[in-house]
């Protein structure tokens, strides 16, 4: 029943239920397709090269053609060729009763009828007797319309030879495709009506399959049973999707299994409900619930604590009393004193953030604590710890790098602690330092996730930063024109991205130094980008080094090296801090800080960097991390992953094979089991024809990853969530939806992706265009927008500092200058400003300013 994958025989369509049809139905396929059908294409191309008429191209039109050519030959015996040269409407009004004209409300003058009658007789054939000249001129001015119609050369009509034969075989034809008609079923239904070459293309394919033809009546007798047994959606779905006959069998047996277990699930109440629509519903509802509830713990918790304080207060008023009176002394020291001496005021504040320093303040030496948490300690002396360690009652837990180097509390704890890896936190990381890092050992705590569409990447920006080191120091911590490039970059992000937050993080205290005087300097009197440098908002913008960036996080990070080279060229192979023991550490801090882009400004090329002179991990990282920057700056995308695995790894899971064919099938995009090197891999990553550089949808299910994650929070919230921060359309597929409904669930992920489809490529209402005139009698303006009057340039002094212009200067400024109706672009206008502004030096910080001006105006 199932032939080849893609191939069809002629016969498919055709429905014969009896063996004794078979030998009528393909004698007469063959008799009309090598018989009487190439005769009549014959006879047509004689026609039309004798006659010069158009090719017919149905056996309609031909029928046409051919009744036309007999009632010419007819014609032609009665009347002379001539006839035909010109219109016969007048000599059929002439050659009407009179009755006739008044019926069509045509009046003639008696001589004009006289004249045309005496013409028309002039057009009879000599010796011929016409009885009704009005009726055979009716005739003649039918079969003129017609030849016009069929030979647009025009002339006189010619007559082929074998015109009666031309007709016999015309009505053959008919005859016999007619008949094919009912022998053949309603797949050919109309077969007469077909054009010559479809006719012949079918008729042709039927009789060479004779083969298939010979077990139809059998295919029938199955197709009946078939039906009669309810599998006419399999068949179609097997057909449709071409699968090959050596599968049919493992579908059949797919099939069967699957209703089985639907049926088991609908019969039975307490499985109910397990399809795939209904599962996904669950695990979005489950979603929703958790994120609301963890949401609401922060509110609960805090009710919950103000009616105990409440009731605290009122049982123990002379304790309230001493802290009020200790707030009102105004006196630090002495407030941490009462709250750690009072259980009342350690009740009240039952949180404390404190630098270890401090901690021996907050209470007496015989005063314990519940928890305590150790974070970001990972330089602090143990010493200083001692007292909050001691003072721990029930749990110590300790935050940190375990891969720090040194002697410092989280290297200890990892020896004597039991340990457990936090999973990677839900904040966005930058695919290729996410990558990096999985790389050089962090991989069991950072996982790269793909991004649909647009790779991530790290800006690589190399400087000729040469200089000597400073007094005392072997390196050449800090360069000119180092410093100058990184002001470059922080005053256009300030100007073009003012909206993203943005912090450089220096490779050493004395670079990070000149970078924020630097930074300061350049930004003092530049109000246009004054709001960017405010302090009060959430992330403000952040000049700081590797030692203090451990927490930081933002939209955009600048890491600047700093070490520069000699004078003559050469690397001086000394990292400072970066060599030490926790510089590693340091550069992996300032690498997590950036949600998204990375942009690394440096004076050291990798290649020039002797790693044999690196010996540290400090040093090997950064050398590592430049070399990266340089050479491979840009993940791949998935589907260029997806074109590097082998068949092996590209291979879904078994049951997703025929989701992915289905899906692949309805036209869309599909890329199985994607992902970076180490990171996160997709199942099935689905895309669209309509946006064919990226992926839309990534399709998770619950396979052994799935089924071994312990945490339902993690296993259906974490990673669902991981991935719509990077840009993805989550769906969830259960192995038993794939396994009954596996058309459905493509369906439905399919209406997913043509959702994302509409709203992306949904068309923007254009804004209407003002008129280029504008006229007015009323008011007696009548003058084009290019043509008004161009107002007195503004009062602006020019040649002074760029600085010295407030932002309404210059937004007068460019007002004016557009005011004389001249098209310019973006850098035209830019140089306009310079020119009125009289600014004879012009750098990158100049031009930026400019450009938002013209931007903003």
């Amino acid at each position: 029943m199932i032939r080849e994958t893609g191939t069809k025989n002629a016969w498919h369509r055709v429905v014969l239920s009896s063996p004794s049809d078979v030998e009528p139905a393909l004698t007469s396929v063959r008799e009309t397709s090598s018989g009487v059908l190439p005769k009549v294409r014959s006879d047509i191309e004689q026609a039309t090269r004798e006659t010069g008429l158009t090719r017919a191209n149905t056996l309609a039109e031909w029928d046409d053609q051919l009744r036309m050519l007999e009632g010419v030959r007819a014609s032609l015996d009665v009347f002379v060729p001539e006839i035909f040269e010109a219109s016969a409407a007048d000599m059929v009004i002439a050659t009407a009763t009179k009755r006739w004209r008044e019926d069509h409300s045509i009046h003639m003058k008696a001589g004009q009828r006289r004249r045309l009658i005496k013409q028309a007789r002039d057009y009879v054939r000599p010796g011929r007797t016409v009885d009704d000249l009005h009726a055979e001129l009716i005739r003649i001015q039918e079969q003129r319309q017609i030849w016009r119609q069929y030979s647009p050369g025009g002339g006189y009509p010619v007559m082929p030879e074998g015109l009666d034969e031309m007709s016999e075989n015309a009505r053959r034809l008919r005859e016999d495709l007619l008949t094919l008609d009912k022998l053949l079923g309603p797949a050919y239904d109309g077969l007469v009506e077909w054009d010559f070459a479809r006719i012949g293309r079918e008729l042709g394919a039927l009789a060479a399959d004779d083969d298939a033809i010979k077990v139809l009546p059998e295919r029938v007798e199955t197709i009946h049973d078939i039906h009669a047994l309810g599998l006419d959606g399999l068949i179609e779905d097997l057909r449709s999707r071409g699968v090959p006959r050596e599968n049919a069998v493992a579908e059949l047996d797919l099939a069967w299994w699957a209703s089985a277990l639907s049926q088991i699930l609908h019969s039975d109440s307490r499985l109910e409900g397990f399809d795939g629509a209904r599962l996904e519903s669950l695990v979005t509802s489950l979603r929703e619930l958790d994120r609301a509830h963890v949401e609401s713990l922060a509110t609960q918790s805090l009710r919950i604590f103000r009616e105990q304080s409440a009731q605290r207060l009122a049982r123990r008023a002379d304790e309230a009393q001493q802290l009020r009176q200790a707030i009102e002394s105004g006196s630090v020291a002495g407030l941490l004193r009462a709250i750690g001496a009072s259980s009342l005021g350690r009740a009240l504040v039952p949180l404390q953030i404190v630098p270890p320093a401090l901690a021996s303040q907050l209470a007496g030496a015989a005063t314990r604590v519940d928890l305590v948490v150790f974070d970001g300690v990972e330089g602090a002396p143990l010493g200083e710890l001692a007292v909050p360690l001691g003072r721990a009652s029930q749990v110590v837990v300790v935050v940190g790098d375990s891969r720090r180097g040194g002697d410092g509390l989280p290297a200890l704890a990892a020896e004597l602690l039991p340990r457990l890896s936090l999973p990677v936190a839900s904040a966005r990381i930058n695919g290729v330092v996410a990558s990096f890092l999985a790389e050089h050992g962090y991989g069991s705590d950072i996982v790269p996730i793909a991004q649909p569409s647009q790779p991530a990447s790290i800006d690589y920006v190399l400087v000729d930063g040469r200089g000597m080191p400073a007094p005392g120091v072997n390196a050449v911590e800090s360069t000119a024109a180092e410093v100058a490039k990184v002001v470059d970059h922080v005053i256009a992000h300030a100007l073009e991205r003012p909206e993203d937050t943005l912090a450089v993080i220096a490779c050493n205290d004395r670079h990070a130094q000149r970078l924020s005087e630097a930074v300061l300097s350049a930004v003092a009197d530049s109000p246009a980008i004054d709001s960017f440098f405010r302090t009060d908002g959430d992330e403000p913008f952040l000049v700081t080094s590797l030692r203090r960036c451990s927490g930081i996080t933002r939209d955009r990070i600048i890491v600047s090296t700093g070490y520069g080279k000699t004078p003559h060229g050469r690397v001086v192979h000394d990292f400072g801090d970066l060599a030490g023991e926790n510089g590693a550490a340091h550069l992996v801090d300032a690498l997590l800080s950036t949600r998204g882009e990375l942009t690394i400004v440096t004076a050291l090329d990798p290649d020039e960097v002797e790693l044999r002179r690196v010996p540290t991990e400090g040093t090997r990282l950064l050398h590592d991390l430049l070399e990266r920057a340089k050479h491979h700056p840009k993940d791949p995308s998935l589907l260029q992953i997806a074109e590097t695995l082998d068949e092996e790894d590209a291979a879904p899971d078994r049951l997703l094979v025929d989701l992915a064919e289905r899906l692949y099938s309805l036209g869309l995009t599909v890329v199985p089991n994607v992902g970076p090197e180490g990171g996160l891999r997709i199942p099935l990553a689905i895309g669209h024809p309509d946006l064919p550089d990226e992926l839309l949808v990534a399709v998770m299910t619950d396979n052994d990853a799935y089924v071994s994650e312990r945490s339902m929070r993690r296993r259906d919230r974490h990673w669902a969530d991981r991935l719509r921060e990077y840009g993805w359309v989550t769906h969830m597929v259960f192995s038993t939806a794939v396994f009954m409904d596996p058309q459905g669930e493509a369906q439905r992920i399919l209406e997913k992706v043509l959702d994302i489809v509409e709203r992306r490529t949904r068309p923007v209402t254009p804004v209407p265009e003002v008129p280029e005139h504008i006229s007015d009698s009323e008011f007696g303006l009548d003058q084009t927008v290019a043509d008004a009057p161009r107002p007195g340039r503004p009062h602006i002094a020019r040649g002074l500092p760029l600085a010295a212009y407030s932002d309404d200067q210059l937004d007068d400024l460019l007002a004016w200058i557009r005011g004389d109706g001249v098209e310019r672009d973006e850098s035209e206008e830019v140089a306009e400003l310079a020119a009125e502004l009289g600014l004879t030096r012009r750098g990158s910080q100049i031009d930026a300013i400019l450009r938002n001006v013209v931007r903003r105006g």
